[in-house]
């Protein structure tokens, strides 16, 4: 545990008061607009000096203006100062002779201005800051030859109270980090809605699962266009007189099974990484929320030229999705023309977590419509415009395994069935409690039986459904093994269960099946449908029935991404 320092409007402050408007002539005028160079390198002989280029933050203690800084400290002889926004916006700031004195520095611009005290370089002071006539505060940290300081800035924000919301930047002083790319969180800075601001110099080490990391700091790797990596995990802290714990997961290199990227993600349970809706999470005297890290690292784009590319729900291609989640995707053609999906997997409460699509960019678009249960699987679903969004719904108990669609996918040709079998709550409801049922088919003479799973969503280990390569329920004719499924045993009972058989194909040897369904006397699930086919012996199952390999992987994987490369 540790603790946040409030620093107080009054004693030892790194802001002023004043709201001046800084005077300058035109030679002073011409002199700040002469920026610092954000990538030039500090000089080796000034690293154990004051001075150098120091990096870190300054905004206003409304938190309405948030920005990097860089200050030159006569790396290059000049003393100068460039402050740059997420936007865009460049302020620039210069010291001039006459405001030096000794280790202090006034520094002034158009846009305000500081005072800089160098005489301890390990602890660097900014005080008297004013931005756009507003008082502000900035902390920054001495950069050498060899090590340059990182800063995000983000912001938090309380999930009910939006009033509630304020400046959440992380700096590091550019300490290599022990995972082998990245540097270690230095500082946590936290600006509350009254302008009070709390620092956190110390970080707790936690476990990461993702990449194998055990007894970790914190990790920042930014880099404008390439990375934007934040591990921060089961951090508690003082903010004032109460306690407060977050949680911030921010990546653009880690990706689920099909190499489908998101730009925040959990720790899960310390075993593994679960893709999440929010960057950050906080909690601090009775309230909670989020923060964010704006980022402009491009996540793989869902486009039709891809070979093949899924649009997931947030479990990814293999683990399911949770409870309580409001989480909205957009995918887009990018070229303009109409959009489809194709629904490779589609399993979810049938009561209570549905997925809505929309024909357009956001959920004001028309309505296509709203499924749950098993009604997409292996459906396509077309757009008039370039874009869908599916806003994906679940309640507070019971998930499965959820969806993946194929961006510009198009459905295959329908299967032909001799015989169409359901479950008995049809192709729109859920089968009941209580039930064993045995089905028999009995191919013509000279022909087989081809079974399609083309639907198969059962409650995992507590239903069952036996296959049996004949006539009868023979234990000597049960089928143990259809394609990747495996029959398991579970609570009493034994077959295949849950979404085992979905998409998997099995052929007799002679001319009969017989199918074998008992479920428990609670929660029951949309059930099956399965294509039954009459055919020749050595038929090859159709080709739409079978899942795509890709799909087969883990939660997530790592991805190589210049520079960063990783120790396990």
């Amino acid at each position: 545990m540790k603790k946040f320092i409030l620093m107080l409007a009054l004693g030892a402050v790194c802001f002023s008061c004043s709201e001046e408007t800084t005077e300058l002539d035109q030679n002073e005028t011409n002199a700040f607009t002469e920026s610092v160079d954000p990538k030039a390198t500090p000089r080796a002989e000034f690293d154990d000096s004051g001075l150098g280029m120091y990096h870190g933050f300054i905004a206003t203690l409304d938190s309405d203006f948030n920005a990097k800084i860089w200050i030159n400290a006569g790396n290059d002889g000049k003393f100068n100062a460039t402050v740059k926004t997420l936007n865009g916006d460049k302020y620039s700031f210069f010291s001039h002779e006459a405001d030096m004195a000794g280790t202090s520095f006034a520094f002034k611009g158009v846009n305000g201005n500081f005072s800089f005290d160098i005489s301890d370089p390990s602890n660097p002071i900014v005080s008297d800051v004013t931005i756009n006539g507003k008082d502000g505060i900035s902390h920054v940290y001495k950069e050498f030859s060899t090590q340059r300081g990182v800063v995000s800035l983000g912001t938090y924000v309380d999930n009910t109270d939006g009033a509630f919301n304020g400046v959440w930047n992380l700096v590091s002083d550019g300490t290599p980090h022990p995972a082998g790319a990245g540097v270690v969180v230095t500082e946590t800075f936290v600006l509350s809605p009254a302008g009070n601001p709390f620092t956190d110099t110390t970080t707790e080490t936690f476990d990461f699962a993702c990449f194998s990391q055990v007894g970790i700091p914190g990790l920042l790797l930014v880099t404008p266009g390439v990375n934007n990596e934040i591990w921060l995990f089961g951090q508690s802290s003082m903010w004032g007189s109460f306690m407060a714990t977050y949680d911030i997961g921010v990546s653009a290199i880690v990706r689920d099974g099909n190499n489908l990227g998101y730009d925040s993600f959990s720790n899960g349970d310390g075993t593994q990484c679960l893709i999440a809706q929010d960057q950050g999470t906080w909690s601090w005297n009775g309230r909670t929320g989020t923060v964010s890290f704006p980022s402009d690292v491009p996540l793989p784009i869902l486009e039709c030229t891809d070979p093949i590319s899924f649009a997931a729900d947030t479990g990814g291609t293999i683990i399911n999705y949770r409870n309580d989640e409001n989480v909205t995707r957009v995918v887009t053609t990018g070229d303009g023309s109409p959009m489809t999906l194709y629904f490779t997997e589609f399993a979810t409460e049938s009561c209570c977590d549905e997925l809505s699509i929309y024909d357009g960019s956001d959920a004001t678009a028309p309505l296509i419509g709203t499924y749950s249960g098993s009604e997409l699987f292996q459906v396509q679903v077309d757009g008039t415009t370039d874009s869908l969004t599916l806003v994906f719904n679940s309640d507070g108990s019971v998930t499965d395994t959820g969806w993946a669609a194929e961006v510009c996918g198009t459905a295959p040709p329908p299967l032909v069935c001799d015989v169409d079998y359901v479950d008995s709550g049809g192709t729109t409801g859920d089968y009941g409690v209580n039930e064993d049922v045995t089905q028999s088919y009995t191919a013509p003479f000279g022909q087989v039986v081809l079974a399609t799973f083309q639907v198969f969503n059962i409650e995992s280990n507590w239903d069952y459904m036996r296959v049996y390569d004949g006539p009868i329920e023979d234990v000597a004719t049960e089928v143990t093994t259809i394609g990747g499924a495996s029959t398991v045993t579970a609570n009493g009972n034994s077959g295949f269960t849950g979404t085992s058989l979905q998409g998997e194909a099995f052929q007799t040897s002679g001319q009969d099946i017989t199918f074998v369904f008992e479920s428990d006397g609670s929660v029951t699930r949309p059930g099956w449908e399965i294509c039954i086919q009459y055919v020749t012996p050595f038929t090859a199952p159709a080709a739409s029935a079978t899942k795509d390999p890709s799909a087969i992987d883990l939660p997530f994987m790592e991805v190589e991404v210049e520079p960063m490369t990783l120790k396990k």
